[in-house]
């Protein structure tokens, strides 16, 4: 998985909005399971990484993911989640399934 760098100057982040895009996004490559829980099911699917900014990810799934619900993603085969965060966005393509992920704020302890 590799990420390329990101710029925070000039980036207001508003969770949220599906297209406020205030922030540039970069490309992003590598795979990660993702997990969403529906009412009576939990879904999990393997993802591909397509972008990410200082506030989401850009994933490409090969099923719909719940806009609104929650997601974890795991990362090289971790249990431990990379990052959490809402589906805000999810629409067809011919690739499947291009999902927006908004993700929570990461706490660091000192």
């Amino acid at each position: 998985m590799r990420f390329h760098p990101l710029r925070l100057e000039n980036c207001e982040i508003k969770p949220l909005h599906p297209n406020r895009r205030e922030c540039a996004r970069y490309p992003a490559e590598g795979s990660a399971i993702a997990i969403t829980n529906l009412a009576e099911r939990r879904l999990v699917t393997t993802t591909q990484l397509i972008d990410a900014s200082p506030s989401g990810l850009g994933l490409l799934s090969p099923m719909e993911l719940p806009i609104g619900g929650t997601i974890q993603l795991h990362f090289n085969n971790s249990e431990l989640p990379g990052r959490t965060g809402t589906v805000v966005r999810c629409h067809r393509t011919e690739d499947g399934y291009r999902v927006g992920v908004f993700c929570d704020a990461r706490v660091c302890v000192a």
